[in-house]
């Protein structure tokens, strides 16, 4: 599982110096033994904290180095004959390196960090063994040093966000046509296949498609999918249409239990959308509760998915009308079929009106395309900094955030705080007693640097200093 504006500018990190990278990945190496072992050893030009999880459907290993920089491209280093690694790819994003290692099979992995020593840098070192041949626990390696900020990691690196993005009609069904002959399902696909690798992308989030070509699917086919992939947001992509051929702009949906909110609205809710209509999904696991328990049941469900959607639907809506012109100026709603999933927030995403021969140019354009990608990007990952799921990797960050924030705090505070001179000149009269009142020092620490047995003190002679802040208020 893999997200907006940038993830870590939404972490609150990128005007701080956590922002640098802090270590260079110079080289890798792997081997697998006669047990089917596979080791894969990365050097390090300084130590990291690693985020080590796996995927499943399929099958992959990702690692996670927050402040670390990739020296080359690491897969070609690797040997993977033998092994349950097909493949490695590296991708950095905002001063994090994800290397994400395509497998054959399940595994158990282990992984932990080595200290540089006898001229070796550190190095994070992962142990792969196949999951069905009785996979045990590497033992553990007496050299082996954990620093500091390891030791307090979380027990779980938390899971992804996962986002899936249809791409409106398909197949049989083009979806609305434009004045010059464009597709619809063209167009929307373009664009969440873009949404989708953009997604991925990014550290916390996960981005799948309802579909991946010229398919067709039914309504019922693409909530299913978002509900069987434990979908935290569905977003469906669609491009307007309309019979006034001057329509333009960008509009946001969201689900309707009252019916459309809007002329424009209903309108798409008895025309162009007829076919997105219809009850709840018969799917979800009320079936067997009681007719009222389970009206009252879908109503909350819903409610609490509803606020979620158009939270989201604002943010969106936002970062659209900084790329497109909005042809409504709120989250609108209506009752499509595939916004009506209560347990998952969604949003239907017109991107335009393709019947508009000016605004069908721009959705072919792949450059405008590029900016409708960000604006719904940006706005999704918004929305989840504010609402992160309890137990993602996202939510996690947030926490941990707080912490380092306030580290960073203290210690900015403590570095500009003025620092007392190393030493003092003596005044004509002055005594000790009187140059630790005025300096804010104990007369004892004064005693202690400098053994003075008569008094008074010789003017213009120097005194030395215990360190400390200046207390003088000068």
């Amino acid at each position: 599982m893999r997200v907006r504006a940038a993830i870590f500018a939404l972490l609150g990190l990128a005007t701080t110096p956590l922002d640098s990278y802090a270590a260079n990945i110079t080289q890798a190496r792997s081997w697998t033994d006669d047990a089917g072992k596979t080791r894969v050893v990365l050097e390090l030009s300084a130590p990291v904290t690693p985020t080590v999880f796996e995927l499943a459907n399929p099958h992959r290993l990702v690692v996670d180095l927050p402040g670390a920089v990739a020296g080359a491209d690491l897969g070609e280093q690797l040997a993977f004959s033998g092994s349950p690694i097909r493949a490695m790819r590296t991708g950095e994003h905002r001063h994090m390196t994800r290397l994400v290692l395509d497998l054959s099979e399940p595994v158990q992995v282990k992984h932990f960090l080595l200290a540089p020593h006898q001229g070796q840098p550190d190095r994070l070192v992962l142990d792969l063994t196949h999951a069905g041949k009785g996979a045990t626990a590497t033992q553990p390696i007496a050299s082996v040093t954990l620093p500091g900020p390891l030791q307090n990691a979380p027990a779980s690196p938390g899971r992804d966000i996962i986002v899936v993005v249809d791409a409106g009609h398909g197949g049989k069904d083009p979806g609305a046509v434009g004045a010059n002959g464009t597709y619809e399902k063209d167009v929307v696909l373009a664009i969440a296949r873009q949404l989708e690798r953009r997604l991925d992308g990014i550290p916390g989030f996960e981005g799948e498609l309802t579909r991946k070509d010229d398919t067709f699917l039914s309504l019922r086919e693409r909530t299913r999918i978002a509900r069987d992939l434990s979908a935290d947001f569905f977003v469906s992509i669609h491009a307007d249409a309309a019979t006034r051929k001057s329509a333009q702009g960008s509009s946001i949906y969201a689900l309707s239990t009252s019916g459309a909110s809007s002329e424009t609205a209903r309108w798409l809710t008895r025309q162009e959308s007829a076919s997105l209509l219809g009850e709840e999904d018969e799917h979800i696991a009320l079936a067997e509760a009681d007719p009222m328990l389970r009206s009252v049941l879908l109503d909350l469900a819903m409610g609490i998915t509803l606020t979620d959607s158009i939270s989201a639907g604002d943010r969106v809506l936002k970062e659209m009308g900084e790329v497109n012109r909005l042809h409504k100026p709120r989250v609108e709603q209506a009752a499509f079929v595939v916004l009506k999933s209560p347990d998952i927030p969604s949003l239907l995403v017109e991107t335009g009106f393709i019947t508009n021969a000016q605004e069908e140019q721009r959705l072919k354009d792949p450059i405008h395309q590029a900016k409708l990608t960000d604006a719904i990007l940006n706005g999704l990952v918004g929305h989840f900094d504010k609402k992160s799921p309890p137990g993602t990797w996202l939510a996690q960050q947030k926490t941990s955030r707080v912490a380092i924030t306030n580290a960073m705090l203290e210690k900015q505070v403590a570095v500009e705080k003025p620092q007392r001179p190393a030493v003092y000149q003596i005044q004509e009269g002055e005594t000790l007693a009187q140059i630790s009142k005025a300096l804010g020092i104990p007369l004892d620490s004064l005693r202690d640097e400098n053994p003075v047995e008569e008094l008074p003190l010789q003017a213009g002679a120097t005194l030395r200093l215990p360190a400390g802040p200046d207390n003088t208020g000068t």
